[in-house]
């Protein structure tokens, strides 16, 4: 998810118009709706009802706008301070070739020390090949080649969400064969199955799930789960989104299919001396929150 991206949703949100999205960024529509398709495709599940040209945030839509909000104007205020009116005396180059907003809190505590110096993130798109090869860059670890590198993140991992009286609610760990007869409740997607991500991940494991509840919204998917009657899956990016279920317990599941580390890769030789001191900071940062959130 590049931050371009966002800025189109927050405005389709806004306007709820594809038109007047295309015009304010200067694109045409069908460019509009394939960034917001590609949004929901990384997101998991739509976050519009769509009536011809017009966009109205779903729920899923609703809950995305408010997090992806407050993202914005933490990297906008993050900007701005580390600007400040002035150039900085030296810049922190970052390739991303993978999105991660785990990135941002490890800026702003380095440059709470270090006010003389700027990042600047360059989005990786094929035409800046030769500049991609200088200082940092965000990636995926199977994309990592002979280069050294940092874990800042780990994205996808899987979590089930069960209600305490549950026979399974004290493990510490659950495998899918562990909960292969059970009664699932899932969200309806825009997917081959016509479920949810975790749905589909669940039948690459060899598992199919028994569907017993599909619904529209986060807010029924909980509710359901609520009750004691299914039990659901999240990924780690969603529990942010999970209300307090004060009947449940979320605990995480076991599969090699399971999260994808995100890390800050560098070349000894390719980084300046300032990129060098930022990857020294992240290595002495303790990065379990930023890893696996509070």
């Amino acid at each position: 998810m590049d931050t371009r991206t966002l800025q189109i949703f927050l405005k389709a949100v806004d306007y709820q118009n594809i038109t007047r999205v295309a015009e304010e960024f200067k694109l045409t529509q069908p460019a509009v709706s394939a960034a917001l398709k590609r949004l929901e495709d990384e997101a998991g599940c739509p976050l519009f009802i769509r009536r011809n040209k017009y966009l109205i945030p779903n729920e899923q839509g609703k809950i995305f706008y408010s997090y992806v909000s407050e993202m914005m104007n933490d990297i906008n205020h993050m900007t701005e301070s580390i600007r400040g009116g002035y150039r900085p005396q030296e810049e922190i180059f970052i390739n991303v070739f993978t999105s991660t907003d785990k990135i941002y809190p490890l800026m702003s505590e380095y440059h709470k020390s270090h006010p003389e110096t700027g990042f600047v993130l360059r989005p990786y798109t094929g035409e800046n090949e030769d500049t991609a090869h200088f200082g940092l860059s965000l990636k995926l670890r199977q994309y990592v080649n002979n280069e050294q590198y940092l874990p800042v993140d780990i994205q996808d991992l899987l979590y089930v969400i069960m209600n305490k009286n549950h026979p399974l609610a004290h493990s510490e760990q659950i495998h899918f064969s562990d909960i292969r007869n059970e009664d699932f409740v899932f969200l309806r997607a825009n997917t081959a199955t016509g479920y949810e991500q975790s749905y589909n991940q669940c039948l690459l494991t060899g598992v199919v799930p028994h569907v017993a509840l599909a619904v529209d919204t986060d807010y029924a998917k909980y509710a359901a789960i609520n009750s004691g009657a299914w039990i659901g899956l999240a990924y780690n990016h969603e529990l942010s989104f999970v209300p307090r279920l004060d009947s449940c317990v979320v605990i995480p599941m076991h599969s090699a299919l399971s999260g994808k580390l995100v890390c800050l890769t560098y070349r000894d030789a390719r980084i300046s001396e300032a990129e060098r001191d930022f990857v020294e900071f992240i290595r002495l940062t303790d990065r379990k929150e930023f890893l696996y959130g509070d």
